[in-house]
């Protein structure tokens, strides 16, 4: 549950320093009250401080939250002057409620209302002061709020999802049922479908006959395969799970629902020319049955997408992978829920990067490791200016692509010792740093400036 105190439009508290103090106080109050309802009926509470004004918004997300202080829905004759005290704390004026939604009252008094998803706080209650008593008249609000209207939400949705308590438990197996059959039988259309248009292809292409062929004995495998676990469970799928948890690569396999959870062991990542990099443990998300295939890893770096990217290929935020030429075949060995051959593509997936595009370029930013198995970080790597390949910084050398000769407007010819005031001075510029590879093939030492100089 993401929960927020935002600046606008005016501060809690009325400076930065009680903006934070309240910041802290509402989070761990919404906390305290709305935990019981992460995930199943809130994912988002957002709360803004207005200046007593009439806020017409709607709420579109029926599992967000927004807690509107100091506003109200009331635009005729928003605002009622009316002096009052609420556990020991003095308000100069409150807002009208709409009306339409439920009063939420603090000893006696209407103090917010809740229509569609949205709490109207109608008093400053922040004011331009962090005081405990305001969090306190705030605590009431979000008690309220949760035991009269979230928990009878969830009370009702429960009870209409379990099995012990619902009235009609055929409702609930049919409409199972009906979701696994329906996804099924839509299978078996599709497959039908292509499975025709192939057979009509066979007569057509002569010359692609083996291809189509194989096309076929696949489809007609699938559809036959489906057919078959319409109603049962497939026996094989204890075996796939057990080839899993087998591979030498994978720590351990979870399996909840219809998705399977991965654990690898330490993992690394090699580029086209063998370099090796510490890209460490991942968790991979499977949904065979949508063909989702998330990836999060405990070495995340600054990368293409984010800051925080487990793998140059993968979204740090969503766990979303750029899987190229591999995606068709995933998307098959999914319908077939060939399991333990998606793992094995899942791990090579992870094991390799294409540092020709602008996501895989950025290898770099993970560990690398040497041939003796030693870690170098990131940091202590240096790139080429000649080549472009990463090398330990201790392996390289700095030399300049420029040696400049400056006449020195001093020099006097008619001095017999021009010693420390030479006619021509020399100059180094455009410092680089090459490999040893590079500064040989490249450079020459100069020793005039006891420097190695561009060829």
């Amino acid at each position: 549950m993401h929960i927020e105190l935002n600046s606008y439009s005016t501060l809690a508290g009325g400076n930065e320093e009680n903006f934070h103090k309240y910041k802290v106080s509402i989070i761990n109050v919404i906390r305290k009250h709305f935990t019981k309802y992460d995930g199943q009926l809130i994912n988002i509470v957002d709360v803004y401080n207005f200046k007593g004004e009439y806020i017409n918004t709607i709420n579109t997300d029926n599992k967000r939250i927004i807690i509107f202080a100091n506003a109200t829905l009331q635009n005729n004759t928003p605002i009622i002057e009316k002096q009052f005290q609420l556990n020991n704390v003095q308000f100069k004026k409150i807002l009208s409620p709409k009306g339409e939604g439920t009063l939420i009252t603090y000893k006696n008094s209407t103090i917010a209302e809740c229509i569609n998803g949205i709490i109207y706080i109608l008093i400053d209650i922040f004011g331009n002061e962090y005081n405990e008593k305001r969090v306190e008249i705030f605590e009431h609000i979000i008690k309220t709020f949760a035991e009269t209207i979230l928990e009878t939400i969830l009370e009702t949705k429960l009870n209409e999802l379990s099995w012990k308590k619902t009235k009609n438990k055929a409702k609930l197996t049919k409409k199972f049922i009906e979701t696994l059959n329906h996804i099924n039988e839509t299978k078996i259309n599709e497959e039908t479908y292509q499975l025709n248009n192939l057979v009509n292809k066979k007569n057509e292409y002569r010359n692609q006959l083996k291809d189509i062929c194989d096309k076929i004995a696949i489809k007609m495998s699938t559809i036959q395969h489906l057919k078959n676990t319409l109603y049962t469970h497939d026996k094989l799928i204890e075996q796939e799970f057990d080839n899993i948890v087998n591979l030498d690569k994978v720590e351990d396999l979870k399996i909840e629902g219809e998705k399977l959870f991965v654990y690898t062991k330490t993992m690394y990542t090699y580029d086209e020319k063998g370099a090796k990099y510490h890209t460490g443990k991942f968790r991979i998300e499977i949904n065979p049955f949508n063909t989702s295939i998330k990836f999060f890893g405990d070495t995340p770096r600054r990368s293409y997408w984010t800051d925080h990217d487990p793998h140059p290929h993968v979204n740090g935020d969503t766990g979303n992978a750029c899987l190229g030429n591999v995606e068709s075949t995933i998307a098959e060995l999914c319908s077939q829920k060939q399991l333990y051959a998606l793992v094995t593509i899942c791990l090579d997936f992870i094991e390799s990067v294409n540092t020709n595009d602008a996501a895989g370029i950025n290898i770099v930013n993970w560990d690398r490791v040497d041939a003796n198995g030693n870690i170098i970080p990131a940091e202590e790597m240096c790139e080429c200016d000649e080549c472009g390949e990463m090398f330990p910084i201790n392996e390289m050398t700095r030399a300049y692509y420029t040696l400049v000769t400056t006449e020195n407007p001093d020099f006097d010819e008619d001095e017999e010792d021009n010693e420390d005031n030479p006619q021509y001075t020399i100059n180094v510029e455009n410092e680089v740093f090459v490999c040893d590879n590079c500064l040989i093939d490249n450079y020459y030492y100069n020793t005039s400036v006891n420097e190695y100089i561009r060829k």
